[in-house]
């Protein structure tokens, strides 16, 4: 590519179609019928903060690599934006899954829910 705005525009892409994934899974895990009952926290302003974070950080890795000097065409910048997300979302269902008094339930809309894939 031959711009970093370029590869951060084909990246963010990528994480913008890794999120439109994530939304396609919840649509189809709260169908009843023909309604849709989504979580509460998809109404949330901070769940859409944390989604444009993703999507942003996605692009940010993908420009890193082009300034390390790794040759970044658009396919390759599409799946290096895709996968930031899911890595951090990996990472954090990954924790360990007992959880000290007081912490919010798994159901709560909660930044580390979120994160998590709940």
């Amino acid at each position: 590519m031959d711009t970093n705005l370029a590869t951060f525009l084909w990246a963010t892409g990528g994480g913008l179609a890794a999120e439109a994934l994530r939304w396609w899974r919840l649509v189809r895990a709260h169908q009843e019928g023909t309604t849709v009952n989504l979580p509460a926290y998809a109404r949330s302003p901070l769940y859409w903060g944390l989604t444009a974070v993703l999507v942003l950080a996605g692009g940010m890795l993908a420009v890193a690599y082009a300034a390390s000097g790794q040759q970044l065409g658009p396919i390759l910048a599409i799946n290096v934006g895709a996968s930031a997300p899911l890595i951090i979302q990996g990472l954090a269902a990954s924790a360990p899954p007992s959880l000290p008094a007081g912490t919010p339930a798994a159901s709560d809309p909660t930044p580390r829910n979120f994160l998590r894939g709940r």
